[in-house]
């Protein structure tokens, strides 16, 4: 067991290894992402200065794909702030509002000057929009605006909305529904507040089981064998470590295409290094399934198929043995294994 739980404890420094790997080259591409996405913003502000506003309208909406695909490479809530500007630049303020308050909600380690800005942002936003908070008893009641879920009590803040009136309703399995219609011109701030009615008026009552028929109980379970449970975790491990040994060699692979592909010097040496880290992650990984392989090979054939079987001859537990020996001869050495079973 100790030998067991000696390799899980490798495989898991090894698994963590190929996830720092992988988490540095997807901040590398969120970083490449987000530069392409600066130029295109800064080339469309250019634009719409000079008052080629289609263009510009164009230019915003690739730098929004750039800013939308860098979170998807490293979801950090920090990439929300340049999403948030070009969504406002395209009119786009409901969303831009969401983003903005993300950012202040989830970016803890926030530079002073960049809060400072999403604050001013939000402000701005707030003099432009309606601002309904929907306080909901009990909670888990789905809230609909305009036959649009919003999102289900209790909600994380108000719900930023162009002036006007809308529909509202607020629905729950087991309670009466709630309808009203809300109206709000710019800069308002309302709240609505919802306490539902059980359908009924009365609390549901739990059915008498005495008539209910007795159920014989079942047969105490199958004691497990002497080591079933190291078996079943070391070929559940092994198998992981082979199925991501594969992946990654497959990633090293095509990292052999980005650095043939590669444009710049730069782009060239952040393939070459993801592909020896990817490499490398590999050789360890397959390292580790053969060593998961020999540990679980081992508690099969000496520890669980020994336990509880009987030699038919004679009726007296059956003797399973198993040795190693090494061999050399002029033409080369190994490891010779044989055994009775």
């Amino acid at each position: 067991m100790r030998a067991l739980l000696a390799t899980i404890v490798a495989l898991g420094l090894v698994a963590w290894s190929a996830t720092a790997a992988r988490a540095q080259e997807d901040k590398a591409a969120a970083r490449r992402l987000l530069s392409e996405g600066d130029q295109e913003l800064r080339r469309a502000d250019r634009l719409r200065d000079r008052g080629r506003e289609e263009r510009a309208i164009e230019g915003y909406e690739k730098a929004l794909a750039s800013y939308r695909a860098a979170y998807e490479a490293f979801a950090s809530p920090k990439i929300y702030f340049p999403i948030a500007q070009v969504e406002e630049r395209l009119g786009m303020d409901l969303e831009a509002y969401g983003h903005y308050r993300t950012v202040v909600r989830d970016a803890a380690d926030l530079d002073d000057n960049v809060r400072a800005q999403v604050e001013r942002r939000l402000s701005e936003l707030e003099t432009r929009l309606l601002l309904l908070t929907i306080a909901v008893e009990p909670e888990g009641a789905a809230v609909v605006i305009d036959g649009t879920v919003v999102g289900t009590a209790p909600l994380a803040g108000p719900v930023p909305l162009f002036p006007g009136e809308y529909s509202l309703t607020v629905t729950k399995s087991g309670f009466v529904t709630y309808e009203s219609a809300i109206a709000g011109g710019a800069g308002e701030a309302l709240t609505e507040r919802v306490d539902l009615d059980r359908k009924g008026g009365t609390t549901p009552q739990v059915e008498d089981d005495d008539d209910a028929p007795i159920v014989a109980s079942e047969s105490p379970p199958k004691p497990r064998r002497k080591g079933e449970l190291e078996v079943i975790v070391g070929a559940s491990v092994t198998g992981s470590l082979v199925v991501a040994a594969t992946v990654t060699g497959v990633l090293a692979v095509s990292k052999k295409g980005d650095f043939d592909d590669a444009a710049t010097a730069e782009e060239r040496s952040d393939a070459a290094d993801s592909g020896e880290a990817l490499a490398l992650t590999t050789d360890l990984l397959w390292l580790a399934a053969i060593g998961a392989g020999a540990a679980t090979a081992y508690y099969y054939f000496r520890v669980y198929r020994a336990d509880g079987e009987e030699d038919p001859k004679n009726g007296t537990a059956r003797v399973r043995e198993t040795w190693l020996a090494p061999y050399a001869h002029g033409s080369g050495a190994g490891l010779a294994v044989g055994g009775r079973f």
